[in-house]
């Protein structure tokens, strides 16, 4: 087995003297000004690893017009002082921001930071200006006075691994006095066998002797961790000994690194003795060696075995979560702009106009649905600033528009249409009793179906109650148009249907344990979450065009896989806070989850208004960070509520009946009943 070289070890590197490209002598019909031979130098006050070096890009061909493979790579000067020189042409403004790449396999560049200004670093040259050369000096992430860095997303064939250590995750065979212990994580380079049991022998009982790494420029990997109860708000690397881990602690490990499925991870564990002089090295207490076979989903919860690091017996076990992000594949990004923090500072608090305008209600002698076009549009024409919708996943992977992660189906029909939006499918036999293989029973006679166990080609038979033509005598006419209030629109539909400078907050459904460590829902799924994101997000990238989209979660791996995937839209974090149902602590506690928005760089986050009122005098701290605070609940649809939430200065607020239509009360669960048709039955029971 090979040891991989990582972020926080320095290792011999040799300099190579680095290549500049000469750009000819601009010579067209209209000019013969020469061009200006430039010299840019930029400071960085950080340490840079042995693979990383600083680079240019910007929107000349030149630069390589945002392009990260084509990006400028620039030479060490003295110190942190980076340069390099190009001859630029005249009468043209030149657009560039700096980055800084992580160099591998064969011209192989990865972004690990890169300046994400809404204004562009900016040079004009003159026709007036003299022939001399000319020098720009500036300041790694600063422009303007305004420091704006932010991480690179995932391409080619980096990955990121996130290992999460939360609740006192050790757990010891013996009692020990010891409370605090130091977690490290690093990446070990093994080359696979084809027999898996000659590969376990060789790794088991022995700790295994880690050689000196080889190929170098062929790997990588940057092992990162914070951790979210200190509020260190960024990752950093890791020490020598890790990173001290208490019953209390949230750890959050990312190892960025290529060839996946040639990595292992060894867990060493240390501890200082209670008595222990100031600069007395920690005890090495114990390791765990992960091998990549164990991590066979995109996330999961893993109990390894900690083996003593002295006699190599099992001495105890640690408990942790994984998270494996990968690279979205067909999409090609660029550096130009990025909308990821970008918030306008022009607006205050905007209107959030949830699931279109609400829950679903009576409007007239029609119902207005909820998550359809025709909601959507009342939003927008009601005043919203922006309009959120929720996404879930069908049987077929289709993108479908729904809130819940269950539909309730019920044995007969009679159901009270003006408490239920009730949902008829036509179904055969075959597909009723495959569809109710996946059922669980509620109270009473109904069950409980998941919504990604249905088609969309099932989910659009769906019937629904519609008045008829003449309005009942005495009621109010419905304005709603029937055909875009259908429920299971499609993500592609929204994209299609409503206008482009509509801003759409896109919310992603997904099943997420509770605290008793039942499901939601009783769900579980065997589908990948990464291919669920990046569904969503190819959907996205190929059909809004110019439109502003941001995607919000309150599953926080989705909010990080949202992050690590694209460079391009806004990600926030949606969680309850207080009195929350489920496991993850990211959303019990309000510092918890700005701490984890915080440090993976997120537009903002989302919670109720209760827990933002609990909070007033630490909302400010939270807006230091750079974090955009959105509220939600139900309370909000009263006036006095919104006017406290605008009063602290929220940026937005999420409220249902944003077309003002307050007064009908709220449609329960929609409950689906399963209609199979007479030639089918009558086929059964011959």
């Amino acid at each position: 087995m090979q040891r991989w070289f990582f972020a926080n070890e320095e290792l011999p590197y040799k300099e190579k003297r680095l290549r500049v490209e000469k750009v000819p002598m601009r010579q067209t019909l209209e000019t013969i000004l020469p061009d200006v031979n430039f010299h840019f130098y930029v400071t960085y006050n950080g340490k840079l690893c042995s693979n990383e070096i600083m680079a240019i890009t910007g929107n000349l061909r030149l630069f390589g017009e945002w392009n990260v493979d084509r990006c400028l790579l620039m030479q060490r000067a003295e110190g942190n002082n980076w340069f390099i020189s190009l001859e630029l042409p005249r009468k043209q403004l030149i657009y560039y921001r700096y980055l800084i790449v992580a160099l591998y396999g064969k011209n192989r560049k990865f972004v690990r930071f890169w300046e994400t200004h809404d204004e562009k670093r900016c040079i004009e040259l003159s026709p007036n200006m003299p022939i001399e050369d000319d020098t720009r000096h500036d300041l790694f992430g600063k422009v303007n006075g305004k420091h704006q860095v932010d991480r690179g997303w995932l391409t080619n064939d980096v990955t990121v691994i996130q290992f999460k250590v939360f609740n006192a995750p050790i757990v010891l065979a013996k009692p020990s006095k010891t409370r605090d212990y130091y977690v490290k994580i690093s990446p070990i380079k093994i080359k696979m066998k084809t027999d898996c049991k000659t590969e376990a022998k060789s790794i088991s009982g022995v700790r295994p002797k880690l050689t000196d790494s080889q190929h170098m420029e062929e790997t990588f990997a940057f092992c990162e961790v914070t951790s979210l109860k200190e509020n260190e708000g960024e990752f950093g690397y890791q020490s020598k000994y890790g990173k001290v881990c208490t019953r209390d602690d949230l750890l959050l490990f990312n190892i960025t690194l290529n060839g996946f499925e040639n990595t292992a991870y060894e867990i060493d564990i240390y501890y200082y003795p209670l008595k222990a002089a100031r600069d007395h090295p920690p005890y090495h207490f114990g390791y765990i060696l992960v091998m990549p076979q164990k991590l066979k989903r995109s996330e999961g919860s893993l109990t390894e075995t900690i083996t003593c690091a002295s006699t190599h017996r099992a001495i105890g076990v640690i408990t942790f979560d994984y998270l494996i992000v990968r690279p979205m594949p067909g999409i090609t990004l660029n550096m130009e702009a990025t909308y990821c923090r970008y918030w306008n500072p022009k607006q205050k608090t905007m209107n959030i106009a949830r699931r279109g305008c609400g829950v679903s209600h009576w409007h007239g002698n029609d119902i207005l649905r909820e998550n359809t076009i025709e909601s959507i549009k009342w939003a927008i024409a009601s005043g919203a600033d922006m309009v959120e919708f929720d996404v879930a996943w069908t049987k077929d992977k289709a993108v479908v528009l729904y809130h819940d992660i269950m539909l309730d189906i019920s044995p007969h029909d009679d159901i009270d249409i003006h408490e239920h939006d009730i949902f008829r499918f036509t179904m055969d036999e075959n597909e009723k009793k495959e569809l109710l293989k996946y059922a669980k029973k509620l109270k009473s006679d109904l069950l409980t179906v998941p919504i990604n166990q249905f088609t969309l080609e099932q989910l659009q038979r769906v019937k629904v109650y519609e008045p008829p033509i003449r309005s009942i005598v005495g009621s109010v006419a419905s304005p709603v148009k029937r055909i875009e209030n259908r429920p299971f629109a499609t993500l592609p539909e929204v994209f299609e249907k409503i206008p482009t400078d509509v801003y759409l907050v896109i919310d992603l459904k997904w099943p997420m344990q509770l605290k008793n460590r039942n499901w939601e829902g009783g769900v579980t799924t065997d589908e990948d979450l990464n291919e669920f994101v990046d569904t969503i997000l190819e959907i996205t990238f190929r059909l809004p065009g110019s439109r502003r989209v941001a995607f919000s979660s309150l599953k926080s791996d989705i909010c990080t896989l949202l992050r690590l995937k694209q460079n391009k839209y806004p990600v926030i974090f949606f969680a309850k806070g207080y009195a929350s149902d489920y496991l993850d602590p990211l959303t019990q506690k309000l510092f918890n989850m700005c701490a984890f928005a915080h440090a993976m760089q997120l537009l903002g986050i989302g919670t109720n208004n209760i827990e933002l009122l609990n909070h007033i005098g630490n909302l400010s701290y939270i807006k230091k960070t750079d974090l955009r605070i959105i509220s939600w609940g139900a309370e909000n649809r009263a006036l006095a509520v919104r006017e406290k939430m605008e009063f602290i200065e929220v940026n937005g607020i999420i409220w249902d009946r944003i077309n003002k239509d307050i007064a009908p009360p709220d449609l329960q669960n929609n409950i689906g009943y399963i209609e199979v048709p007479e030639e089918d039955s009558n086929t059964k029971s011959n």
